[in-house]
């Protein structure tokens, strides 16, 4: 039986179902997919999860909203697909994930996505893995429609089940409904993810239709419409994506939307890398020759479309060149029309002296106009991809579709970079996600390696420093945790290695981005052998981070900070108070690395820090002033 390792998708584990899975697939493959058990949407603090009465969603804190909408009423997700629904389009309680990122092949970027999680990424039901009912929701603000002519309003909207998350299951569907003059929700379409169904479909209803007879009346003043899906409640399953919800008069019923818009992100400017260290780009940097992005159009004509690749800075806006500027024809119903720039065009300065966004922005410029349909269509015509350059190396794009786990204690996963130049590493960011056990507290090894011994044979890798460090979750959506080296490890130019060391037998899940493949730099060992995958493809939320930031904790006569402070007492009982304007900021580390909490102080502050929730030790504070860090050193005697 072949050594392997999980990449789960967001949502609750189901043991049985992964133990079937994995007796089949373990001689074909080392990595498999799988849902995850948690993954945070969103931090609104306007939304909760579900009731238990039935799975639809009711709202806190979301005052009643009386004022109505008038047609036309349109949604394309461009405008907020950094977490939650337009409050001023949607009720507030709606339990959807917009996003850029769970769609495949898009017709625009943002779309809202629709699982078995809930507004703040967790299962509706922990309890039952194969529990199933309703799940999440979208729910219109109230429209007017007194007065409007019977026949001639329609309902369209594009629907795709699965996209990149996990394909609903025979039983599982997507339901709207309209609300009546009677106040009641009338079913207008059910939908399944039958068989060949993985792209973007049209749907079109006629309100009169559905009313047909005189049954039902939904020409009132407060007409709404809902979207929800049913399937399993235990984690992000069953998925639906949604976008370009339109509800207007005097429409075609026919597919002929007029709007172009971008579809998928631009490539980034790095062939490698989404971040890079400052210093080690000045260096050397790998860029891309041509940059590439794609376009969608709706229309079912021929349209011109005149579009730039610009190269810019983000924080400063100065723009380094444009890749292309051009007129184009763009054919009727076209789907990922590729859009180019060349990169032999844009001139970078030698040196760039401080922290920057390096963006690659498509700005496409149609003859989209408001008065064609009484609403914007020009938001998704910009859109571009960011690489920072400051201290750290990454490969993902910071948001965590999936997560990566081991099966196997003392299992390692190695993760490999090549640093530009000479340079001190100090930190390590990592992301670790809850995958069915949570393993909060519990230790792992961090490593890290000047060389692989890749093959196995007798030959031992290069290890330059193993660190012991307990397991933290994420406090927010796509947050990664840093790991402080004891140490910082000098590196030469050239290849080094992250390597992660499970210590137990339960699953330690890291953060996987399933947009950017970075999976030839992935190594996985778990019978003293390191091997690569071919079959799982995305890259790891782990990103060393450079620069000796900090002075060694042997220096007890700081000269980095003015001398006029003092901590006190040391030892201590419970409590420190630190004595000085200069400090800005503490953080307190364990003998692990590990950090334990961390306070800012403005000017002027008591600075006092509590260590009631501490067994007694050593500890060391971190002391920030003006950018510089000393340490102290801190016994706690209780």
């Amino acid at each position: 039986m072949k050594p392997y390792i999980k990449l789960l998708f967001r949502g609750l584990f189901v043991a049985l179902l992964v133990f079937i899975t994995n007796i089949l697939q373990v001689s074909a493959q080392q990595l498999q997919l799988q849902p995850l058990k948690y993954f945070p949407k969103t931090a609104n603090s306007q939304q909760i999860q579900a009731n238990k009465s039935g799975g639809r969603t009711e709202s806190i804190n979301c005052p009643s909203d009386t004022i109505r909408l008038k047609l036309p009423f349109f949604d394309d997700f461009s405008t907020s697909f950094r977490g939650v629904a337009d409050t001023a389009k949607w009720l507030c309680n709606s339990n959807v994930y917009v996003n850029n990122s769970l769609a495949d092949k898009p017709l625009s970027f943002g779309v809202a996505s629709f699982d078995g999680t809930n507004s703040k990424g967790f299962p509706y039901d922990f309890v039952t893995p194969t529990a199933t009912g309703y799940t999440d929701t979208l729910t219109s603000r109230p429209i007017n429609l007194v007065e409007i002519n019977l026949l001639n309003v329609l309902f369209s909207f594009y629907l795709q089940p699965a996209g990149n998350g996990e394909k609903p299951d025979k039983g599982d569907n997507f339901t709207l409904e309209f609300k009546d003059d009677k106040n009641r929700w009338i079913t207008a379409a059910i939908y399944e993810a039958e068989t060949g169904w993985d792209k973007f479909r049209y749907q079109v209803i006629r309100l009169d239709i559905i009313g047909a007879g005189g049954t039902y009346n939904f020409f009132h003043k407060n007409f709404q419409f809902r979207f929800f899906a049913k399937g399993r409640q235990s984690g992000a399953y069953d998925g639906w994506n949604l976008d370009y919800v339109y509800l207007g008069k005097d429409r075609n019923p026919e597919e002929n939307f007029f709007d172009m818009a971008i579809g998928t992100q631009p490539a980034y400017f790095l062939r490698d890398y989404t971040a890079m260290p400052l210093s080690h780009f000045n260096v050397k940097h790998n860029r891309f020759d041509t940059l590439k992005a794609s376009m969608n159009s709706l229309a079912n004509k021929v349209n011109v479309l005149t579009y730039k690749v610009v190269v810019k800075d983000g924080i400063t806006k100065d723009t380094f060149g444009t890749a292309m500027d051009t007129v184009i024809a763009v054919p009727s119903n076209s789907k990922d029309l590729p859009l180019f720039g060349l990169m032999k065009r844009v001139k970078m300065p030698a040196q760039l002296k401080q922290k920057t966004k390096l963006q690659v922005e498509v700005q496409m410029k149609t003859n989209e106009t408001i008065d064609t349909y009484g609403f914007k269509t020009t938001t998704n015509d910009t859109l571009a991809s960011t690489v920072m350059l400051d201290n750290y190396y990454a490969y993902d794009d910071g948001s965590a579709e999936y997560g990566i786990s081991f099966n196997q204690k003392f299992g390692r996963i190695a993760y490999e970079f090549e640093a530009s130049k000479d340079d001190k590493l100090s930190s390590v960011d990592v992301m670790f996600v809850p995958l069915g056990f949570n393993l909060a507290g519990e230790t792992f090894n961090l490593h890290i390696v000047k060389s692989l011994n890749i093959g196995g044979g007798s030959n031992k890798d290069s290890t330059l420093l193993v660190q012991n460090f307990f397991v933290t979750y994420p406090d927010s959506i796509n947050q990664l945790k840093r790991l402080n080296l004891s140490t910082p490890v000098n590196l030469k130019a050239g290849k080094f290695y992250i390597v992660i060391e499970q210590l137990a037998d339960k699953n330690l899940a890291i953060g996987f981005d399933k947009n950017n493949d970075r999976s030839q730099k992935i190594y996985v060992n778990v019978t003293n052998k390191w091997e690569q995958d071919k079959f799982i493809k995305g890259s790891l939320m782990i990103r060393p981070v450079f620069g000796a930031t900090i002075t060694a904790i042997e220096d007890e006569n700081p000269k980095n900070l003015d001398n006029n402070y003092n901590i006190y007492p040391n030892p201590t009982q419970n409590e420190i108070f630190i004595e000085g304007n200069e400090v800005e900021k503490v953080t307190l580390v364990d003998a692990l690395g590990q950090s334990l909490l961390e306070k800012t102080f403005e000017f002027g502050d008591a600075k006092i820090l509590s260590l009631n929730h501490l067994s007694n030790g050593m500890y060391f504070l971190y002391l920030q002033s003006k950018g510089k860090i000393t340490v102290k050193k801190v016994i706690l005697m209780k």
